[in-house]
């Protein structure tokens, strides 16, 4: 039984932490372009096959293809760069998973249920262009994604590699990824649906990594600089935001909410 914890740094944004807790019987694989050495720490480390001229979207390449790029492991944890593993509960959680035939393992998202209540909040923090977030809010609708479906965060990740559905989801996935917005929350969601998968809780309930006694969240080194809590780029951001509903509103699609930002 082959099994590893891997990550994925681009651009700077994060510094490569030693986890507190290393399991002897995972491997350790940053995926990293900024890297020289061979190893730091317990991270080996790996190139990313795949060049963007997003540094994020570069990023998402081996976060999203262990299937192709781990081919070695039997099951592998995902978990984002600014994450720190604290006590041996993902190992114990992930060797749960496995033993109990889980495809997929995530983390419910703490503040959402909702993908299109999503697309309007990264509309309004900036967090995406406005037009790749509208095509991700047409191709939702053209797919009928419910609303309220649930969302999960994607930061930290169970995989089971060698099912076949995960390798058919990670596939699709990546088709719609790559045309539409880089927020991969939306992407993968929608990935999920049309293939019929329902992941299982890699954190208990009502966990997520925020409030994990088991994670601790770092803030990012460098901030992405489409992210913004300037007040004056908000209000601009607001207006487009009423622009886009009153679009769909006129093709009957209404999106309008007693709350709509995270805030």
């Amino acid at each position: 039984m082959k099994k590893c914890v891997y990550t994925a740094l681009t651009g700077g944004y994060d510094n490569l932490m030693q986890p507190q807790c290393v399991a002897a019987d995972y491997d350790y694989i940053c995926f990293s372009n900024d890297i020289p050495e061979d190893k730091v720490g317990v991270w080996q480390i790996r190139p990313i096959p795949f060049k963007h001229r997003d540094n994020t979207r570069v990023s998402r390449y081996p976060k999203f293809h262990p299937h192709v790029l781990l081919k070695e492991y039997d099951y592998c944890i995902y978990i984002d760069a600014n994450n720190l593993i604290l006590d041996d509960f993902i190992y114990i959680r992930a060797d749960e998973l496995y033993s109990q035939h889980e495809i997929v393992g995530h983390v419910i998202h703490p503040y959402r249920n909702c993908v299109y209540k999503e697309i309007f909040d990264c509309m309004y923090y900036g967090s995406d262009r406005t037009w790749q977030l509208i095509k991700s809010l047409r191709l939702h609708i053209h797919e009928n994604f419910p609303r309220n479906a649930g969302l999960f965060e994607n930061n930290l990740i169970f995989w089971a590699i060698h099912r076949t559905e995960v390798a058919h989801v990670l596939d699709l996935f990546w088709n719609i990824y790559l045309s539409n917005s880089r927020r991969d929350q939306l992407s993968l969601r929608l990935a999920y649906f049309k293939e019929n998968i329902q992941p299982a809780l890699f954190l208990p309930k009502g966990e997520h990594m925020g409030n994990s006694d088991h994670i601790r969240r770092i803030e990012h080194v460098k901030k992405d600089s489409r992210y913004s809590t300037n007040r004056h780029r908000m209000i601009i951001n607001k207006l487009k935001i009423r622009l886009v509903r009153a679009w769909f509103l006129l093709q009957g699609h209404d999106f309008t909410y007693k709350k709509l930002y995270s805030d």
